[in-house]
Formats: C-alpha cells, structure tokens, sequence
C-alpha cells in the first residue's frame, strides 16, 4: 500500500521525496507503520521496513 501512495504522491506533485512523514502530512498513509507495526522508510525512491523509522533512533 506504501508503495502505491508514493506512486501516487509522485504523479500529483511531479516531486520526488525521501521523507515518508511527507505522504504522512499530505493525507497519502495515515501514518508510517505497516498494519503489524513495522515503520516504514523511503529508500532510494522505494518504500522499504525500517525498524528505527520515525522514532527519533535513525
């Protein structure tokens, strides 16, 4: 689903982003865990899990 909104983010603003707090703050994930918990990060243009994404530890 991530992967898709960055997709989506991408063809609406034409601006490529590396921050997943930014599709957070545009309405495009609610916010940036999976549904198990996991945080997600954006990683050379792709959504990847990332354990420490968005907790201050990164």
């Amino acid at each position: 689903m991530a992967q898709g909104q960055l997709q989506a983010y991408l063809l609406d603003h034409k601006d490529p982003i590396n921050d997943i707090s930014v599709l957070v703050t545009n309405g495009y994930l609610p916010d940036n865990k999976c549904p198990d918990g996991t945080s997600v990060a954006i990683e050379d243009g792709k959504v990847v899990a990332a354990p420490n994404a968005g907790n201050g530890n990164n």
